[in-house]
C-alpha cells in the first residue's frame, strides 16, 4: 500500500512527554493523592490544584528555562508509538503547541534532538493550518483535534496518560484502535485517488 500521501502529525505533550507529572512536581501537587489524581483523569486542568492557578503554573515553569522542557520524562510508551507511525508512513512530523515563553520552543527543540534524533517536527498553536484530507492528528486535547477535523483532517483522541499509566485503559487497545483509524485514512485516500483519475 502506498502511504506516501499520508501526513501523520503527532502531539508531544502528554502523549509522548510526561508533561502532567513535570508540572505537578514544579508545582508541588500530589498525583498520588487519589483524589488529585481522580480530578486529573477527569479533567486533566492541573490549574484546579495551584493556589495561584495558570499564573503561577507558567511562572514557575519559565523560572526553570529550557532545562524543563528537554528535561521532560518519555513515557513507557513512546518511542514504539513514534517508531510504528514513521514505519507507517514516511510523512511524520511532530507538530507541538508552545507557550509564550521563548524558552518553551527552544527546549521543545531539544527534547525532540535528544529522544528521536532530530526527526522533523512543526511547532505553533493553529494544529487545524496543518488539516487536509490526508492529515492524520494524533493528540490528547479534545478541542484541537475537534477543530482538526472541521478543518478537514482526521483526528485520534489521545486518552489522558494517567488513564493508560493506571491500566484504566489498555495501551494495547489503544495502539489497535489507532492502526483502524489510520488504515481507514490510508484506504480512503487511495480510493479518493482513483476515483478523481477515472
Amino acid at each position: 500500500m502506498n502511504t506516501e500521501d499520508i501526513e501523520i502529525l503527532l502531539d508531544i505533550d502528554g502523549v509522548i512527554s510526561a508533561w502532567d507529572k513535570a508540572a505537578a512536581k514544579t508545582c508541588g501537587v500530589d498525583l498520588y493523592d487519589p483524589k488529585i489524581r481522580a480530578d486529573m483523569k477527569e479533567h486533566r486542568d492541573i490549574e484546579r490544584h495551584l493556589k495561584g492557578g495558570k499564573k503561577t503554573l507558567w511562572e514557575n515553569i519559565d523560572t526553570e528555562g529550557i532545562v524543563w522542557w528537554s528535561g521532560l520524562e518519555l513515557f513507557s510508551w513512546s518511542k514504539r508509538l513514534v517508531n510504528g507511525l514513521k514505519a507507517i508512513s514516511p510523512n511524520f512530523d511532530f507538530l507541538t503547541s508552545p507557550s509564550m515563553h521563548p524558552n518553551c520552543a527552544g527546549g521543545k527543540v531539544a527534547w525532540i534532538n535528544k529522544h528521536f534524533n532530530g526527526t522533523n517536527y512543526l511547532i505553533g498553536k493553529n494544529k487545524h493550518r496543518c488539516a487536509s484530507p490526508n492529515s492524520i492528528l494524533i493528540d490528547d486535547n479534545k478541542k484541537k483535534v475537534s477543530k482538526f477535523c472541521e478543518h478537514g483532517g482526521h483526528a485520534f483522541l489521545w486518552p489522558m496518560c494517567f488513564s493508560l499509566e493506571d491500566g484504566d485503559i489498555d495501551i494495547e487497545e489503544v495502539f489497535s484502535d489507532l492502526h483502524r483509524m489510520i488504515s481507514k485514512v490510508q484506504m480512503d485516500t487511495i480510493i479518493g485517488k482513483h476515483l478523481i483519475k477515472d
